[in-house]
């Protein structure tokens, strides 16, 4: 078909959020190619797509065209795709503009990239150095309150996360979060529901050994006694009062079929 079969449309898009940025080529391959370069090296004019790269990394992104056509509609796709997608709402997509454009940018575009490039000015945050990166959006977020997030958004970051181990540094800061708070005494309700979250769920095996280890690091005198309770416990357990015991239950539910 010629030359014009490369042409189309493309979508950037985070695996987890589903957000997406919608573009459109001549030449669809090349320009992801470009696009990815861009972001590797932590240039890409579109700040907010570059930032999430740069948190999230490359494995997190797919870079796939949405639709091939001929160049003299593309841009008309495109439209139609950043619509469909909603791209420019930065709740689903990345795109600045809402506006589809022939490779020139829009006076939104140019005003918002204008404004980016001036936030941006003096530093050197490169995808080589995501920590530094990492380091300023955390502070320029601190003390800053957020809206409820979309509860669809919620069910693809859990689903994106499960299964991956926490790093040992992650590990440690849940831990110093949790230390020193008092937790329980649990009400009824919440006892009852946290039974039921876990009814079925099978220990990860880290976790059973972690249990086995604490308990026998326990205090020797505790463990001990602990110990020596249960077996007592069990001794007053012969099988004739379990045999009596069960036979009182058996009368007792008798008579109550009885009165009824």
């Amino acid at each position: 078909m010629g030359s014009e079969t490369v042409s189309g449309v493309y979508a950037i898009t985070h695996l987890a959020s589903g957000r997406a940025y919608i573009g459109s080529s001549k030449d669809v391959m090349g320009r992801l190619a470009n696009h990815q370069k861009t972001l590797r090296e932590g240039r890409h004019v579109n700040q907010y797509l570059q930032r999430a790269y740069v948190k999230h990394g490359k494995s997190e992104f797919d870079f796939s065209p949405l639709e091939w056509c001929e160049a003299s509609v593309r841009v008309d796709r495109e439209q139609f795709w950043i619509d469909q997608l909603q791209a420019a709402n930065k709740e689903f997509g990345f795109n600045l503009s809402p506006e589809a454009t022939n490779g020139f940018a829009s006076p939104l575009c140019r005003e918002r990239m204008v404004a980016a490039n001036k936030s941006r000015k003096g530093t050197t945050w490169k995808a080589s150095d995501p920590e530094a990166w990492k380091s300023k959006i955390s502070a320029s977020r601190t003390g800053k309150i957020y809206g409820p997030r979309n509860p669809e958004v919620g069910k693809k970051i859990a689903a994106s996360l499960k299964g991956k181990p926490l790093s040992e540094e992650r590990k440690a800061k849940i831990s110093a979060a949790h230390k020193g708070k008092k937790r329980g005494p649990h009400s009824e309700e919440h006892k009852r529901n946290l039974s039921l979250a876990h009814q079925g769920k099978k220990q990860h095996p880290d976790v059973k050994a972690m249990m086995k280890e604490n308990h026998w690091t326990r205090d020797p005198i505790k463990l001990a006694k602990g110990i020596a309770k249960q077996k007592a416990t069990k001794a007053l357990w012969s099988d004739e009062r379990k045999v009596e015991y069960r036979k009182k239950i058996s009368e007792t539910l008798l008579k109550g079929k009885g009165n009824g």
